[in-house]
């Protein structure tokens, strides 16, 4: 006799009941697990909550009296307490405002003040309907100090002309937002409440250092806004835990970025470093995108560099693009510890670096790679222009390594390569013999104004133009635009730019 056994299944309905179920539970035994997470997430509620409320009052007071006086020009008002209106006993731990602005502070007496004299000047208490707070909202925390930087931002007039009230920052993973925002005027940023804005990338960098990985983020420094004036702290990447897909990316939006040519109105990272570079890259996976970076140190003290990328501390993925990199502090330079970007692989390498489209000048070397550690190497060094170094244009040496150098262009160096164990080359020109083949050597490229600086290629060049090899399928990097972000087409030209 055959016996026949029917095992019902769970419905759709079922699943998702279960699944859902099983999401709170995870929810709250984390919660439970870890108390500061569930505190920070209870005083981000609420500033989020006191931001909305003030911009509706402040809406409200607008539309209920036209003329009401909304506070000074180039004042940013603070919800922190202090004896003197300036802010003084802050200064040292508050973000740097441009020239001409200045913090507002009031004194504990009167902070929550609702009748003007408050830490927001405006007079709710003259409205039609009575005020809609008892007292102003402050940060749950409301400190300034080495250890905490928690309170709330008032503005009379920001980007958009309407004011702008921020909190300083969340500290909950849950609202914690992992993009930032770097500006020369952070005051009248008028982005998302919970995007942090700064004014320096060393400062972003040391606020946000954390295990991107274990959150499964990806960090963006998105640079942007006008910059009058350069920044002036060196930039260490350090302390982070990274993954090829959690990776840091800073960049410059195309309010703050260059044309190929050296803007005083864009992003610039203007550093004297010595020993590491204006950017020292010490962790894997890092993405550097559009900077104008200058290192105004004497190269005769050595250890000059723009970009200092030292993967002997840490393995992972390296891209550095559409960056200009100048040295302007004079000295003779050498090719191994003065160079436009160093990439040292000598210990441990298995790491991968891609450099493109870039114009440097001026150092002792453009681009220097020194690899051969005991794992496997990566690489492409392409369509990069390399001006008026001291030792060496491109200098490459090494083993164990998957390297391949195409579409460079040198100019004006004593030697312009020097390429030991490369494992492919390709459109690679030189002004003097060294480039790799013989197709492209002793060229002399046309600019459009090369004693002023701009390397973009003449109209009447006939060295550079029309004779690169197309990458735009390339299987160790695939591109398809210039350091201007202009689309090459066509037959590429050699070097970062396309004319």
């Amino acid at each position: 006799m055959i016996s026949l056994k029917f095992q019902k299944s769970f419905t759709l309905l079922e699943l998702l009941i279960v699944i859902g179920i099983l999401a709170v539970l995870t929810t709250a035994s984390l919660l439970v697990i870890n108390p500061v997470e569930y505190l920070n997430q209870a005083r981000d509620s609420k500033r989020i909550i006191d931001i909305e409320s003030i911009n509706k009052a402040v809406q409200l007071a607008i539309a209920d009296n036209p003329p009401l006086y909304l506070g000074d020009n180039n004042t940013v008002y603070l919800s922190l307490p202090a004896p003197l209106s300036n802010c003084m006993m802050y200064l040292t731990y508050l973000p740097s405002l441009p020239l001409g602005w200045s913090y507002r502070c009031q004194t504990a007496a009167s902070s929550t003040k609702v009748d003007g004299n408050g830490w927001i000047p405006v007079n709710f208490s003259s409205l039609s309907i009575g005020s809609p707070f008892s007292a102003l909202p402050i940060d749950p925390i409301n400190l300034a100090n080495s250890n905490q930087l928690y309170y709330y931002t008032y503005v009379a007039s920001g980007d958009n002309g309407f004011p702008i009230i921020r909190a300083s920052r969340y500290a909950s993973l849950k609202y914690k937002n992992p993009n930032s925002v770097i500006r020369e005027n952070c005051a009248t940023f008028s982005g998302g409440n919970n995007f942090p804005c700064y004014s320096s990338l060393a400062k972003w960098e040391s606020d946000q250092q954390r295990d991107l990985v274990a959150l499964n983020q990806i960090a963006i420094a998105k640079i942007e806004g006008t910059w009058t004036n350069p920044e002036t702290t060196a930039l260490t990447i350090d302390g982070w835990t990274t993954g090829p897909n959690n990776y840091i990316k800073i960049y410059t939006d195309f309010g703050a970025r260059h044309n190929g040519k050296w803007d005083m109105t864009k992003y610039r990272l203007v550093v004297s470093a010595s020993s590491l570079g204006v950017i020292s890259d010490l962790e894997g996976n890092i993405r550097i995108e559009g900077l104008q970076i200058e290192n105004t140190a004497n190269k005769m003290v050595g250890n000059i560099s723009g970009i200092n990328a030292n993967s002997n501390l840490s393995i992972g993925e390296h891209y550095f693009s559409h960056n200009l990199i100048i040295s302007t502090g004079g000295g003779v330079g050498s090719a191994t510890t003065d160079p436009g970007i160093s990439i040292d692989m000598t210990v441990m390498g298995g790491t991968t670096v891609k450099v493109y489209n870039n114009i440097i000048y001026n150092f002792g070397s453009g681009i220097t790679y020194d690899y051969g550690g005991p794992g496997p190497t990566d690489g492409a060094i392409y369509n990069n222009t390399v001006i008026d170094s001291d030792s060496a244009g491109i200098w490459l040496v090494g083993a164990n390594n998957n390297l391949y150098v195409k579409n460079n262009l040198v100019q004006g160096t004593a030697t312009n390569y020097n390429l030991i164990d490369i494992q492919g080359v390709s459109n690679n020109l030189s002004e003097d013999a060294s480039a790799p083949g013989t197709a492209y050597d002793n060229k002399v490229v046309l600019f459009v104004d090369e004693t002023g600086d701009d390397f973009h290629l003449s109209v009447s060049d006939t060295s550079a133009k029309d004779f690169g090899a197309d990458l735009s399928s390339d299987s160790s990097l695939s591109f398809s635009d210039d350091i201007d972000s202009q689309s090459r087409s066509g037959t590429w030209d050699i070097g970062a730019d396309e004319y």
